[in-house]
């Protein structure tokens, strides 16, 4: 069997599991009852990576480009409306959904009513995708400065963030194998972040590190 074949098939699937991760954060908000802690970027960040990639391998014709993305837009779009169920206030959030939408809305008009041809659609397109690409593995890191400054790192997940790290790894040689850069290089700039995420787990615990309270003496 072709090689391109078999890493499709396991950059596919690894992936869809990936996606499916994002139900163990949505069970630790709905435990806690609040989003409080925990950033709604990465969800809304890969929402609109995924929409993106879905319409770039539409272009492309590319089966399991189209089968991955469609299943994130999905699954994203019902992780972020759990988020925003359980989130007061919601200002802060309808102006990310807004400012998504927003983006959305012009990429995808400007790929079909502005391009001169496919190739350009897809040229265009394929840039787009490895700018969001790389935002979506970087996305986690927004909760960075809060898992330092708290010493813990139950805003994070380490079952996404080394999943991230596997699955770039296998699209970063599922595009070289394609030779399509647009695949290969923000997946391989991605595994990069994705071993930062990792780290932190590995210097700080998954919960709140609490003072020990010193034993007062007694005469």
């Amino acid at each position: 069997m072709d090689n391109t074949i078999v890493v499709s098939w396991l950059a596919t699937l690894c992936t869809i599991a990936l996606y499916f991760t994002g139900i163990q954060m949505c069970q630790k908000i709905w435990t806690k009852g609040s989003t409080a802690g925990i950033s709604f970027f990465p969800f809304i960040a890969m929402f609109v990576s995924a929409t993106v990639w879905a319409k770039y391998g539409t272009l492309k014709g590319n089966f399991a480009i189209i089968t991955v993305n469609s299943t994130g837009m999905t699954l994203q779009f019902i992780y972020c409306f759990i988020f925003y169920i359980y989130t007061t206030p919601k200002s802060k959030i309808h102006i990310q959904l807004m400012i998504g939408g927003a983006f959305l809305l012009l990429v995808l008009g400007y790929v079909k009513y502005y391009t001169v041809d496919k190739e350009t659609a897809m040229a265009h397109l394929g840039l787009i995708g490895c700018c969001l690409t790389i935002i979506s593995y970087g996305a986690p890191l927004a909760s960075m400065f809060h898992v330092i400054r708290s010493k813990s790192t139950e805003s994070m997940s380490f079952l996404l963030s080394s999943a991230n790290f596997v699955v770039g790894l296998e699209w970063t040689m599922y595009g070289y194998l394609l030779r399509d850069y647009n695949v290969e290089v923000p997946n391989m700039i991605g595994t990069f972040l994705s071993a930062i995420q990792v780290s932190l787990f590995l210097k700080y615990p998954s919960r709140a590190v609490r003072p020990k309270l010193g034993r007062v003496s007694t005469m």
